[in-house]
């Protein structure tokens, strides 16, 4: 009786290290797409234009702005709110598209990820892939934050005054 209990624990002890050695295997490739992953949405890039055309911005993977143009013709035939409107319209498709390329990115990868158990799970210590993952993209309040808005804005625009307001100064 102690010979079979003895060749079922090395049974069971064989079939463990074999399923570690699968994890880490798999886990090794993970960390390798990973870091493919990672310069991947770093060069993600997306643009939004405001329904006006006169505002484009572009976003990174985690959709935010990190480039604004207006267009010359915009301080003639807008004005300062109908302008910040189109800023932030163009802001958000931009923001949309880059995320919708970011998911299109991971999904590959998360789906595998979630198939399997994390390495984290088996190993006391060991980093959690999913966090390491969840990392690469930041979050809406990781933003940076923008400069303080003004205590009291004093809006002086006249809708009577000539829309080529910038020539006047």
């Amino acid at each position: 009786m102690v010979g079979q209990d003895r060749e079922r624990l090395r049974a069971e002890n064989d079939a463990l290290n074999a399923r570690v050695e699968s994890m880490l295997t798999a886990f090794e490739e993970q960390t390798r797409q990973l870091g493919r992953l990672k310069e991947s949405l770093a060069a993600i890039r997306a643009e939004g234009w405001s329904a006006d055309n006169l505002v484009r911005v572009t976003a990174n993977a985690g959709g935010i702005p990190v480039d604004v143009w207006i267009a010359p013709e915009a301080f003639k035939q807008s004005t300062p709110d109908r302008l910040a409107k189109s800023v932030a319209e163009a802001s958000q498709h931009a923001a949309r598209s880059a995320q919708e390329q970011a998911a299109a990115a991971v999904a590959p990868i998360t789906g595998a990820a979630d198939a399997m158990p994390d390495i984290s799970d088996l190993t006391p210590g060991a980093p959690n892939m999913r966090e390491v993952f969840d990392s690469f993209i930041p979050a809406p309040d990781e933003r940076v934050p923008g400069p303080a808005a003004p205590e009291e804005a004093v809006d002086t625009w006249d809708e009577t005054q000539s829309v080529d307001w910038l020539k006047d100064r």
